[in-house]
């Protein structure tokens, strides 16, 4: 038995280019209406204005003694990450719609105090570190929403809320400190 071959053998199988230079309209179709669609989708959505600040955070405390002072067994590494949470506390938020008299902006009349610093506390409000750096000293704080005036009032607001909300905190630490001194002293004058 011998086995004879008449031609060349025929390929078999599924071949994709073949397909689709016979087919050529139908991506060039699909495209042209992708690029439609997405281009109506975007040119119905509203605009959204950001604005942003860079806070530089400087301490006055030096690293070793800032970290003793709140933890003396651990010794953690501090970053921005952590001013990050405490610029998006309710506390903060507060203080800068109060300090930024945000409840007079048109967009946000006959809304409370408190309404205003739950709405500033959603994801349209982004702070973050600047640098990639854990330990920069510089933060970013953004606000996105439909209204550029508002925007940039909302971010002046909480930069001088956050401003406002360090001279507290560092006005009661020098006060502890100096009572604690005090106390020292008047001890160390009741020994002697």
């Amino acid at each position: 038995p011998e086995t004879v071959f008449t031609g060349p053998e025929q390929q078999q199988g599924f071949d994709i280019i073949k397909v689709l230079w016979r087919w050529k309209w139908l991506p060039i179709l699909g495209a042209m209406i992708g690029t439609g669609v997405g281009y109506l989708y975007f040119s119905k959505q509203p605009a959204q204005y950001q604005a942003s600040a860079l806070v530089q955070v400087v301490d006055s405390l030096p690293p070793s003694t800032r970290i003793q002072a709140y933890d003396p067994n651990e010794i953690a590494k501090y970053s921005r990450a952590d001013e990050s949470m405490v610029i998006r506390s309710q506390r903060v938020l507060k203080m800068a719609v109060e300090k930024g008299q945000l409840a007079d902006q048109p967009a946000l009349k006959g809304s409370s105090p408190d309404q205003i610093a739950a709405m500033l506390a959603g994801p349209n409000l982004v702070v973050q570190p600047a640098a990639k750096d854990a330990n920069t000293t510089l933060l970013q704080i953004s606000y996105i929403c439909n209204d550029a005036d508002l925007a940039a009032a909302v971010v002046n607001a909480i930069v001088h809320g956050y401003s406002d909300y360090l001279s507290e905190e560092y006005r009661v630490f020098g006060d502890e400190f100096y009572e604690l001194v005090t106390q020292a002293q008047d001890k160390l004058t009741l020994r002697y």
